[in-house]
């Protein structure tokens, strides 16, 4: 019967375990911090969260699964300010902090800037100074521009 040889490992060994990777997620989870920022909370080098993420998105483990944790983590925290929020304005407390977090941390989905995805080349100057017109009535009309 032959013998095979061990694999041999090069490189220095991760700092990934499944240990940081939980408390990693448990602080995006708690505080909707970013990643960056719950892994240095942690003292785990920015290099190697960001080698973690980009071997997560090529599909290797275990990082890979360490990603899809980090992202059920984030929906988690989400979840939980959307809920922290219905639950304030059902019994007349002051939401504002909070909607202040979600629009900062998740901007796509709940920010309040208006936000302008138009191409300008091909309009005239005119045109141009036609819609930039528009956006400001538009701004000066809304309910929050008295705030």
């Amino acid at each position: 019967m032959a013998k095979t040889k061990a694999k041999a490992v090069i490189g220095r060994p991760t700092e990934w375990t499944r240990e940081v990777e939980s408390q990693v997620c448990d602080l995006i989870r708690e505080t909707a911090c970013s990643f960056y920022t719950a892994g240095l909370s942690l003292g785990i080098e920015w290099r190697n969260l960001y080698r973690w993420e980009e071997w997560g998105r090529e599909g290797r483990e275990p990082y890979a699964s360490f990603c899809q944790n980090v992202m059920r983590a984030r929906a988690e925290a989400e979840i939980a300010f959307v809920r922290q929020i219905v639950a304030g304005v059902a019994s007349g407390a002051n939401v504002q902090p909070l909607q202040w977090l979600l629009d900062r941390r998740y901007p796509v989905d709940y920010g309040t800037r208006i936000k302008l995805e138009q191409q300008l080349s091909g309009l005239s100057d005119d045109e141009i100074q036609a819609e930039r017109e528009a956006l400001r009535s538009r701004a000066l009309d809304s309910p929050r521009s008295g705030e």
